[in-house]
């Protein structure tokens, strides 16, 4: 992952923290912490997607209307 949202690292930490409290076999913790990793990576592929669907309207839509509009306007 090269970037994370904005507040789930610390929160990250704290459940890795917490998760490091329970009493677990040490495969349910990596498991675990797998699981987390993922929802993460899930998480950042998906705002990334919606990033990317946002400047894509307004470079293909957008901005062309405006430019019609203020040429006419």
């Amino acid at each position: 992952m090269k970037t994370t949202l904005s507040n789930s690292n610390s929160d990250l930490k704290a459940i890795e923290a917490r998760l490091d409290e329970i009493r677990m076999p040490s495969y349910e913790r990596m498991l675990a912490k797998a699981h987390l990793a993922r929802a993460e990576a899930v998480a950042d592929l998906i705002v990334g997607v919606a990033r990317f669907v946002k400047k894509s309207v307004a470079a293909l839509f957008l901005r062309p209307i405006r430019r019609l509009a203020a040429a006419f306007g």
